[in-house]
């Protein structure tokens, strides 16, 4: 057991992970992908609407309750429209020199998957609480100079970084 955790099993992952979503995406495409991307936002958004307005109504929060309600129904008709400019975008993907593009940016867009959720876990270990898991991805992540390379690129912890520094910067200042 002490052998296979000193084996960086992170990089490996990773490599085959972004292998698979670059296969996949160059298979399905730019256009599905991001139609893909945008489903699953849109799916965790009308979850967040739908917990709100039902946890505002047995509340008796009937303001913020129908404000959910109609975020719901402006959130089904923008949904119902991307379908649709969707559909004729996956069309004109079809074209014979587009689709070649199409499928390029598909793979591209499959790697840039993995990388940014490679993001999102560091952020999640710098940010939370993740015991030994934690540790031993960073202690992976030390060991390899590629992974290190990817921790120092997190643009969504910088990101991150800078709108809670501006954010802090906004509140009154106290004196104790």
């Amino acid at each position: 057991m002490e052998l296979l955790m000193n084996i960086n099993l992170l990089l490996p992952l990773l490599v085959l992970l972004a292998a698979w979503r670059a296969w996949r995406g160059c298979k399905n495409g730019f256009a599905e992908e991001v139609y893909r991307l945008i489903s699953l936002i849109a799916a965790l958004l009308v979850l967040a609407l739908l917990l709100m307005a039902v946890a505002s109504f047995r509340e008796n929060d009937i303001k913020n309750g129908v404000i959910a309600v109609a975020l719901l129904l402006i959130a089904g008709i923008l949904l119902h429209l991307f379908g649709i400019i969707m559909k004729s975008l996956k069309a004109i993907a079809r074209l014979p020199v587009i689709s070649l593009l199409n499928s390029l940016l598909g793979l591209a867009a499959g790697i840039a998957e993995i990388i940014i959720a490679a993001w999102i876990m560091y952020c999640i270990i710098q940010n939370f609480p993740t015991g030994g898991f934690g540790d031993q991805i960073m202690t992976w992540t030390q060991e390899s100079e590629w992974l290190t390379k990817l921790y120092d690129a997190n643009r969504i912890s910088l990101w991150l970084k800078s709108f809670a520094e501006g954010s802090a910067s906004r509140l009154p200042a106290y004196k104790i």
